[in-house]
This record gives C-alpha cells, structure tokens and sequence, in this order.
C-alpha cells in the first residue's frame, strides 16, 4: 500500500486481515446473493477502514486531520453507487428486515452517540450469522457512513 495513505504502514496487515475475513464471512453466507458479492466486498472494505478511523486516536496538526476527514468522506460518498447496487440486489432478500437508520437522523446524532451506534452495529455485523441480518447490518452501517459524510461537509 502507499505510504502516504492516512492509515499507517504498520497497520495494513492487521487491516488487510479484517477486511479479508469479514469478506470471507460475507462469502460464505452469500449463495442467494452471488453476483452482487463483489459490491458487498466493496462495502465490507470501506466500513472497516471507517471503523479503524473512528477507532483511531489521530492527534496530528489540523490540515492533516481535516485531510484524512476528507480522504476518509471521499471513500465513503465514492461508494454510494455501489451501495445503491447493493440496497437494491438484496432487497428481495431482506425485506422482511427493516433497516434501523433513518436517513433524518443527521441532525439529532452527537458525535458520541454516532460512535457508540456504529460501534455496537458493527459489532453486531462481526458477529451475526445470518446472511440476511448481517447484509441489513452491513447496509445500515454504510447509511450511517453516508450521514457522516454528509455532516461532516456540512
């Protein structure tokens, strides 16, 4: 990987397992969904990458974190076809699962309340065996990503 990128070096093999395994999760659970993997796989990455950013302890001058803001916010807005792809392939498959993120909710989210709800709907998505749960999960979180990227131009 670069070595200009924001996530640092020595991270992107810990980084590069998660993505993979969340992946490979994803995968095993997909049959019904098949061809729409590859746009799964392409969400599975970028909301682990969000997660390690809202994880990550950054104290760096402000230019560079408001450039690792927009880096990070760029990555998630480049990934809204690819989640409308995805939202519409599978929404055969979930229906029945309402999803839990209204998209009117940039406005009444804190900064610590956001990052307790993706924490604990990622942790759910980590740890859900179902594929239709763990794609409704998979979706909420990108939504939730969307509202922080909106937010954060805002």
């Amino acid at each position: 990987m670069e070595r200009d990128h924001w996530i640092p070096a020595d991270e992107w093999p810990h980084l590069i397992r998660r993505v993979n395994k969340a992946q490979a999760d994803m995968d095993e659970l997909a049959l019904p969904f098949d061809e729409g993997t590859r746009d799964l796989n392409v969400l599975i990455r970028l909301t682990v990458e969000f997660e390690y950013y809202l994880r990550s302890n950054r104290s760096a001058a402000p230019y560079t974190e408001r450039f690792v803001r927009n880096y990070v916010c760029d990555s998630i807005l480049g990934g809204v076809d690819t989640f409308v792809r995805a939202t519409s392939r599978s929404s055969r498959l979930i229906e029945a699962i309402p999803s839990r993120v209204a998209w009117d909710r940039m406005a009444s989210l804190s900064a610590s309340s956001f990052n307790q709800e993706f924490s604990a709907t990622y942790h759910e998505f980590t740890t859900e065996t179902g594929f239709g749960s763990k794609c409704r999960l998979l979706l909420d979180l990108y939504k939730l990503q969307i509202i922080f990227a909106v937010a954060s131009y805002a």
